[in-house]
């Protein structure tokens, strides 16, 4: 899902167009001014699948935005472990690791 698919299913959550004012997506976070706090949807926001987090203060709600580049780090994070268990067996004991 893009930023925008994503920014329109947002809004049916915080109450509609209407209470939208603006929107901001910086480093994996959407930040989303509306104008009456109570009329968001925190739960349904929650249920969001792109959203890892989702939370509302005052008139700011800010969702953590699960994306592919976070699943990309995830994987080589687990290439890089398979990586050192070669070298590791490769060198011998890790205490020969320095």
């Amino acid at each position: 899902m893009n930023l925008e698919q994503l920014l329109s299913q947002v809004k049916k959550e915080i109450g509609g167009e209407n209470n939208f004012v603006h929107s901001k997506y910086q480093n994996g976070i959407l930040n989303v001014t509306v104008k009456d706090g109570s009329a968001v949807d925190l739960n349904a926001l929650k249920q969001i699948p792109e959203a890892a987090k989702a939370e509302l203060y005052r008139s700011r709600v800010r969702i953590t935005v699960v994306n592919d580049d976070s699943a990309k780090e995830n994987n080589m994070a687990k290439n890089y472990s398979a990586l050192a268990e070669d070298i590791i067996a490769k060198i011998g004991v890790k205490e020969n690791i320095k």
